[in-house]
């Protein structure tokens, strides 16, 4: 068990602590006075009508600067107008890897030495875990062999866990990126840091043709490019028709959440994959190798290390990654499930800002409260409100109509102010379906008519997946940060339809 101070410790029980002060308070009340309850549920049903219109009008904002961002030549633009400069920078792209198949890292890398970028001003390391064995090696020696001599460099690391370390991206990153540091100091040294742009990326990543050419674009423009990183928009797109419709749900979910999550500017947090400038990953020390969320973690190093001035910038190029899937439904589900709970898992940076941050007496107040509140509020909220919402709007019902209580106004007009204010909720649902239509990956065949339809009856699914595969794994997390009982990394399987 890892071991943590008692101050620690209370910050890791905290998030856990709330999730069950809330449902034990609605459930007693629910008892004692359940038109309270009621009264309750209305108002926090109509409070997040207000939240879901704001969040479709920054979605739709947020899909319309997307459309425009990948109707541009990013690469012709930035040889245009940086013709003197841009040839300065380069990128460094690091492709962690656990028991993916070769089909996985072959079709990640066949798209990287397709993108519309200069390869000789790129270096990429595979990044496997000894934990594989020799299979890793094996798989590492078949991609160097086909795509070695297509960028300027081509490097594959094998990390040995250390004690102290969690098994998983961040410290198999940890390593290959100071290895990468070792390749940069001694080969190519005429390279300063920060014109290196690194970008960390899921294996099943499938980049954009112009995403590079516009991040270095972004990198030659913004005021400050070492103290920014770059997140994009993470598309589940790569094998959407094998998926089941539970998980192209959720996957969807994830996109809109992040487009929506934009707007904030100042306040997004790093997710997945994502990109940011070497100089700032070496000043932080690259990511913690002892963490399951790495990802969301990286940038509040930042933030941190230079006392709030750091950002990180929503990009609007999309990246193409894998919708939880396995070899049948259920397996499917518990898949996802799994990984909903991972990410739900980066509650863990709760108590790191709470105490490293706290500590830092040269970062602004309004920065650290930000930060924290975003943290704790979005994660309660993750696990709280689709149960609030779906069953403690009907549960206070069917226990007061037992009651003499029965035929008080708010009782009697209760199921009808519920029922108005989700159809209104509905609209919400309505935009996001259709934007989700936009968002379908092309086949080889003809996508028919009647597949069309089955994407828009899965929405129907929704109040089911936020509970099961939403709310559940988030409370799952919690609990066992709250517990003591810490989680690993938990490798998302991945696969390629034949």
């Amino acid at each position: 068990m890892i071991q943590r101070d008692l101050k620690y410790r209370i910050l890791e029980i905290i998030p856990g602590g709330i999730v069950i002060f809330i449902f034990l308070f609605l459930f007693v009340f629910t008892f004692i006075s359940p038109v309270f309850v009621i009264y309750l549920v209305i108002i926090y049903d109509i409070l997040w009508l207000f939240k879901i219109i704001y969040m479709e009008i920054t979605l739709v904002i947020s899909w319309n600067k997307l459309k425009r961002t990948v109707a541009v030549n990013w690469f012709e633009k930035l040889k245009s107008e940086k013709a003197d400069k841009w040839e300065s920078v380069y990128h460094l792209v690091l492709l962690p890897t656990y028991k993916e198949p070769i089909e996985v890292i072959d079709a990640s890398l066949e798209k990287l030495s397709n993108t519309s970028y200069d390869l000789s001003k790129m270096i990429v390391v595979l990044a496997g875990e000894g934990a594989e064995g020799d299979a890793f090696v094996e798989k590492a020696k078949i991609a160097e062999k086909k795509f070695g001599n297509k960028f300027l460099k081509f490097i594959y690391t094998v990390h040995i866990l250390e004690e102290g370390e969690i098994q998983g991206k961040g410290s198999n990153c940890n390593f290959a990126g100071r290895y990468a540091k070792n390749i940069l100091d001694t080969e190519f040294s005429n390279i300063p840091y920060k014109d290196i742009i690194v970008s960390n990326l899921d294996i099943d990543t499938i980049v954009h043709e112009q995403y590079f050419a516009h991040l270095s674009y972004l990198h030659l423009t913004i005021e400050n490019p070492t103290r920014t990183s770059y997140q994009p928009v993470a598309i589940f797109n790569n094998n959407f028709w094998e998926a089941t419709s539970s998980n192209r749900l959720v996957a969807r979910g994830t996109t809109f959440w992040l487009l929506a999550d934009f707007m904030k500017k100042d306040k997004i947090f790093t997710f997945s994959s994502h990109s940011m400038n070497f100089n700032a990953l070496v000043d932080v020390g690259f990511w913690n190798n002892d963490v399951v969320s790495e990802d969301s973690r990286i940038g509040l190093q930042c933030v941190n290390y230079y006392n709030g001035d750091y950002k990180v910038m929503p990009v609007y190029i999309p990246v193409s990654m894998d919708v939880c899937d396995d070899d049948n439904f259920i397996k499917s589900v518990i898949n996802q499930y799994k990984q909903q709970r991972r990410w739900a898992y980066g509650m863990e940076n709760f108590p790191y800002l709470m105490t490293t941050w706290l500590k830092n007496k040269k970062m602004p107040l309004n920065v650290k409260i930000s930060y924290i509140f975003d943290q704790l509020e979005g994660g309660i909220t993750w696990a709280t409100a689709p149960i609030v919402m779906f069953l403690f709007g009907l549960f206070p019902l069917i226990v007061v109509n037992i009651t003499d209580l029965s035929q008080s106004i708010i009782v009697r007009n209760a199921p009808f102010i519920l029922q108005t204010v989700m159809r209104l909720g509905m609209i919400g649902m309505f935009i996001n379906a259709f934007i989700s239509f936009l968002l379908v990956p092309k086949t080889k065949n003809k996508i028919k008519w009647y597949e069309y339809i089955v994407l828009f009856g899965e929405w129907a699914l929704l109040p089911f997946t936020t509970i099961l595969l939403g709310s559940i794994p988030a409370i799952d997390a919690y609990m066992r940060l709250m517990l003591g009982k810490y989680m690993g990394f938990w490798v998302t399987p991945k696969s390629r339809s034949k």
